[in-house]
């Protein structure tokens, strides 16, 4: 009896309530906390990522970290190529390459450059497309046009054309045949012709520092009103650069996005060490958005067949 006493000096003064909302967790600030942290901890990752992404992405980068003009912007590809300007004349890709073409001519109004050369940082960058496509589109207005494969180590010029590439420019210099043999027309391009690379050449940087390639290219000015000549990457060898020399401007292939500032800039600067002319930039296989703009181009096009064109971006 005397074990089940509870002996305690403790009373009870006032019941407990039993709360009607609960203490923790305090919702309402928690939720406005988060906000508030994924608001700056977005604003800080994009400043930080945009901080380690060095490549070049667009025309406000070519003017404020190059402070080159800006040709033109090629998307990424879509349909077939890399004869994009043939393919689909209609589509965005084609569209592209007449704008390069464009700012190409208006480049210097008293006096167009005639001797164009091609090239980039690296290889992949996609200067043989944008060679082969200017080149169409220059035939396209009527010009006389002559593309040189001037990649004598890796000619591909031949094979987006479909032509033979046993006999070339490196024949041509090396004096093993003549230029009406070397040179290619195109029954489907009026107005264009193609000089291959040719017979791998032991030392191509040799056969194009020579008098006879500037003598060829003097004599060739009076045949063509265009020449555009594909050249090595910059990064590679140095034949970009001795073609530099022997031409009225150089155009600088960039793959947006991809490309870093750093390598463009040295290749920029090996250029203007040799005096060459630069005449802009072109950026190659950019990812597009809809911000953009380019998902508008399509409503310039009339009905075709009594069907509005679809539009594809």
């Amino acid at each position: 009896l005397s074990s089940g006493i509870n002996i305690s000096n403790a009373q009870i003064i006032d019941n407990a309530v039993t709360p009607k909302f609960p203490v923790s967790p305090r919702r309402r600030l928690y939720i406005f906390l988060a906000a508030i942290a994924g608001v700056f901890g977005g604003v800080f990752a994009a400043f930080f990522v945009d901080y380690l992404d060095d490549t070049i992405k667009g025309q406000a980068d070519v003017y404020s970290i190059l402070g080159l003009p800006f040709l033109g912007l090629v998307p990424a590809a879509k349909g077939t190529g890399p004869l994009y300007i043939t393919a689909d004349p209609r589509s965005v890709m084609a569209e592209s390459f007449r704008t390069i073409r464009t700012s190409v001519i208006l480049s210097s109004v008293d006096k167009p450059p005639k001797v164009i050369v091609i090239t980039s940082t690296f290889p992949k960058e996609g200067k043989t497309t944008i060679a082969s496509n200017l080149a169409v589109a220059m035939a396209q207005m009527g010009e006389r046009v002559l593309l040189i494969d001037a990649d004598m180590r890796k000619p591909y010029i031949d094979k987006v054309f479909g032509v033979d590439n046993s006999i070339g420019i490196s024949n041509v210099i090396a004096r093993n045949s003549d230029f009406p043999d070397a040179v290619r027309t195109m029954p489907d391009f009026p107005n264009l012709s193609i000089l291959p690379g040719g017979r791998i050449a032991p030392d191509p940087s040799e056969l194009l520092s020579s008098s006879l390639m500037k003598d060829l290219l003097n004599g060739l000015r009076d045949r063509f009103d265009r020449i555009i000549i594909d050249s090595p990457p910059l990064n590679a060898v140095s034949d970009p650069l001795i073609l530099s020399s022997l031409a009225d401007s150089v155009i600088m292939v960039i793959w947006g996005g991809v490309t870093g500032r750093d390598v463009v800039k040295k290749s920029v600067q090996s250029l203007k060490g040799v005096n060459a002319k630069i005449l802009g930039v072109v950026i190659n296989n950019l990812a597009m958005s809809k911000r953009d703009g380019y998902q508008y181009y399509y409503s310039y096009y009339s009905y075709s067949e009594g069907k509005e064109i679809e539009k594809t971006v």
